[in-house]
């Protein structure tokens, strides 16, 4: 075969395989979209600003992102860390430069410059990032949980890694992505891609199903998210404890999870407004009303639909309607 002939084959072939069926599934899945963006902007340099509502299962969700960048064309050594742990602890001003440093694999900040000042927080984190150049490859840090740190805190975080991209050579400075819930304070980080992560639609939640059950019956997989709605960790959790699909044993395979859902009705319930507005998407989606619905998606109730055109509300699990309606 001559090169000209063999070149016909390839184009052939390339061109029966050129268009994916399934790619336009893949293209309306909003969670796989959204990690996307991430890695396109990590790519280009540009650091990521997620916000997202309660149950999103945002560790699975930022894990899997760390592993695609790190086997991608252009390899970026990212890693996740939980900043939750530190808020909880109370030690987040002492140990967040140190922990910064081993995520990012330059080791911690120096002991003898361990300080509760901001200006010492700055100043150790500056150190560590500027050990953290890149020399084969770039270095990503994933924090999640961060809205827990405190806002003070977290904006010097921010600045610091500001900071060092304008102060380092173009594409050596390490990159950040901070994923935190919904409804706290603005961060300002210059150059910045900043989004809410959405819930998956019902096929994407099947697709996050079957991953964890196998691809077994189809109908199964779709009455266990009718059953518990798409909410990433009601998904998962579900599906780790065999994959119910009847009210009892959902509920039971929820088991803390079940509690808090409970718990966050009972709260917002304590006002009247918001307990109203509840019974009221209990009988089905209602236009976008700010002021209430905010303060539920803050809580993790209901989600919000709709980017051009009017938003729709709704509640996000059938969960959370057995919570609201007393069935006679």
């Amino acid at each position: 075969m001559n090169r000209l002939d063999r070149r016909i084959r390839l184009l052939r072939g390339r061109n029966r395989v050129a268009f994916d069926p399934n790619q336009l599934r893949v293209e309306e899945a909003p969670r796989a979209r959204a990690a996307r963006l991430v890695r396109g902007a990590l790519q280009t340099g540009r650091p990521v600003i997620v916000r997202h509502a309660r149950w999103s299962a945002i560790p699975w969700w930022l894990h899997d992102i760390a592993i695609d960048l790190q086997v991608s064309e252009r390899p970026i050594d990212a890693s996740v860390l939980d900043l939750s742990v530190l808020a909880r602890s109370g030690e987040a001003a002492t140990r967040l430069p140190d922990l910064l440093g081993r995520a990012l694999g330059v080791g911690g900040a120096p002991k003898a410059m361990v300080s509760t000042s901001r200006e010492s927080f700055r100043v150790q984190t500056a150190m560590v990032l500027h050990k953290a150049r890149a020399k084969r490859r770039r270095k990503a840090l994933l924090c999640l949980g961060a809205d827990l740190l405190g806002y003070e805190r977290l904006q010097d975080l921010c600045d610091a890694f500001a900071e060092a991209r304008t102060e380092m050579t173009p594409g050596t400075s390490p990159l950040l992505v901070v994923a935190c819930r919904i409804g706290g304070q603005s961060l300002d980080m210059p150059h910045a891609m900043s989004f809410f992560l959405p819930d998956p639609t019902v096929q994407e939640s099947r697709t996050m199903a079957a991953e964890l059950l196998g691809a077994g019956d189809p109908e199964q997989l779709a009455e266990l998210v009718d059953a518990v709605g798409p909410v990433p960790a009601f998904l998962r959790q579900v599906c780790l404890a065999g994959g119910a699909t009847d009210p009892y044993g959902v509920r039971e395979a929820l088991g803390p999870m079940m509690r808090e859902l409970a718990e966050a009705v009972d709260i917002v319930s304590a006002r009247s407004q918001l307990a109203d507005r509840l019974e009221l998407l209990a009988q089905g989606t209602q236009p976008f009303d700010q002021e209430p619905d905010f303060a539920l998606l803050r809580a993790g109730l209901v989600a919000v639909h709709g980017k051009s055109g009017p938003k729709e509300t709704s509640l996000r699990s059938p969960l959370i309607r057995s919570l609201v309606v007393v069935e006679d």
